[in-house]
């Protein structure tokens, strides 16, 4: 499963700041793949620290784990436009 169908199954159980991650994160995909979690966290007024469990809580070790699951995604072609495929499926 991609990054992004990860973020949309766990979207419901987000807290607030991890709502405010969520947001960051499917809006800014080049800052991903560019940045380090504590220049997104400088970047967007964030604690670093949330963007780190923000991660765990999608299931990476941390924000690198997670960064380059994004890369991953993105370099095959897929990008953000198909970000609920699959759990448009579902639901």
């Amino acid at each position: 499963m991609n990054p992004f169908e990860q973020m949309e199954l766990k979207k419901k159980s987000l807290t607030k700041k991890e709502m405010e991650v969520y947001h960051i994160f499917t809006e800014n995909i080049d800052d991903i793949i560019r940045n380090t979690a504590t220049c997104m966290a400088e970047k967007y007024q964030v604690s670093q620290p949330a963007i780190t469990r923000f991660c765990q809580k999608l299931g990476y070790q941390g924000y690198n784990d997670f960064k380059y699951d994004v890369y991953k995604y993105y370099k095959a072609g897929k990008g953000a436009k198909n970000t609920s495929s699959v759990v448009d499926y579902y639901t």
